[in-house]
């Protein structure tokens, strides 16, 4: 009896190794869908702007008689402004499965610290997959302050440049209006969108140290 204790207790640690890779596992899953899910939504994002653009201006350059027509115009605008507010959307689903990211990361660190302590051996296989973590955190910060948040940033003031120059085109503003307001919207939507990215990239941050403790 109290050998098969003995063994119970010496098999323990092992046993929670084991435990600890397969929860590691299981994370390391779900952090993949959530990265094939934000690069969906961005491919399915710029598909269906491509497609918007290129309808838009068959229309408004296919035929002359059609370019001062109000209505169309008004349409345009409509569909340029429907694509702006998706995008919105697009670029905080985005975060919200990059915030997620970071939190399976610290999951993971933690799991992995935690394993190595009752298992040297697996050290080394361990610190691979650490290395592979870092490069994701690295992507991480790309992606909310580089080039793909630059790329949103670009395509959204773009959007609602495209909707205010074809409103003013519609109702016939005066240059001078048109300039301020295509500029105050054009800034206003650049500005917000860095103000937003930058708030919730220190609520990730937060939100890691908490995962991490």
């Amino acid at each position: 009896m109290t050998k098969t204790t003995s063994q119970s207790l010496k098999s323990s640690p092992a046993e929670k190794v084991q435990a600890l890779l397969r929860l590691r596992e299981l994370i390391e899953r779900s952090k993949e869908i959530e990265e094939r899910q934000s690069d969906q939504r961005i491919r399915f994002f710029l598909t269906l702007c491509t497609a918007t653009a290129a309808v838009i201006g068959f229309f408004l350059k296919g035929d002359p008689l059609l370019q001062n027509e109000f209505h169309l115009k008004i349409y345009a605008a409509t569909a340029f402004f429907i694509l702006f507010v998706y995008g919105i959307l697009t670029f905080a689903q985005v975060i919200w499965n990059r915030r997620n990211i970071e939190k399976y990361n610290a999951y993971i660190h933690k799991l992995t610290s935690t394993a190595m302590r009752l298992d040297s051996d697996i050290k080394q296989a361990l610190l691979l997959k650490d290395d592979e973590a870092d490069k994701q955190k690295a992507l991480l910060a790309r992606t909310i302050k580089g080039t793909l948040a630059q790329f949103l940033y670009v395509t959204e003031a773009l959007l609602g440049l495209a909707t205010s120059l074809l409103l003013a085109d519609a109702f016939s503003w005066s240059p001078c209006t048109t300039g301020w307001i295509v500029f105050s919207t054009f800034v206003s939507i650049v500005i917000g969108l860095v103000l937003w990215s930058e708030y919730v990239r220190r609520g990730i941050a937060k939100s890691t140290d908490v995962a991490s403790a």
